[in-house]
């Protein structure tokens, strides 16, 4: 979790990693180069791979298929769009050709290492109608040994209240105080106002506020 503030005096975001979802493994299919801007160095590529998902918290097991473009740097940075089905392995249906999850995405890899944001749709499955429009954040790695994506997916959850978000941000300036030498009756008011704005926050966090 990396805890901003999003107010009138303070632009930044809050954003919230919420519990596991899901181990993925993905194994490329086929690819192929359909432009290049070699003064911009700028390369495109069309790709298509296949996946299994092993769900974690509720989240189903599964198979994936998807495809997309990726625009590659010169810099070796690049950025693909994905989309694709998912197709749930512990369906009550017990017919996988009737329940697909559908789901879209975008990564930006560096190095072998990448981080992705994937939405998925139920497309009105009723089993698993709690999926649609489920956001996900995954990071992962390219295994050169398995020639094949890793990665972990968690769900990204909605952020606190601004209230909670405001006694976070005074806590944690009172925590850049306190570490400072004791140099006057300043500072030792503000240990004082740290742990009272500790216990606040602690209690805030197992009670949320509506």
């Amino acid at each position: 979790m990396y805890p901003e503030i999003n107010d009138n005096n303070n632009n930044n975001i809050v954003i919230h990693i919420g519990k596991k979802l899901y181990e993925e493994k993905d194994y490329p299919l086929e690819s192929r180069i359909i432009s290049e801007d070699k003064d911009n160095g700028l390369i495109q590529r069309e790709s298509s791979w296949r996946g299994e998902i092993k769900g974690f918290n509720l989240f189903p097991d599964g198979k994936l298929q998807g495809s997309g473009i990726s625009y590659i740097h010169n810099s070796g940075i690049s950025i693909s769009h994905w989309q694709g089905t998912f197709i749930p392995l512990n369906s009550s249906t017990r017919d996988e050709s009737t329940t697909r999850i559908t789901f879209k995405g975008q990564d930006t890899n560096t190095n072998n290492k990448f981080i992705v944001i994937r939405t998925f749709f139920s497309n009105d499955v009723d089993e698993f109608k709690w999926l649609d429009g489920l956001v996900c954040i995954a990071e992962g790695i390219f295994d050169l040994t398995d020639n094949c994506f890793k990665s972990t997916g968690y769900e990204w959850t909605k952020s606190k209240t601004k209230y909670e978000s405001k006694i976070f941000l005074l806590y944690l300036n009172s925590f850049s105080v306190v570490v400072c030498p004791f140099k006057s009756y300043r500072h030792i008011k503000n240990i004082f106002i740290y742990f009272v704005l500790l216990f606040v926050f602690a209690f805030l966090s197992g009670h949320h506020i509506s």
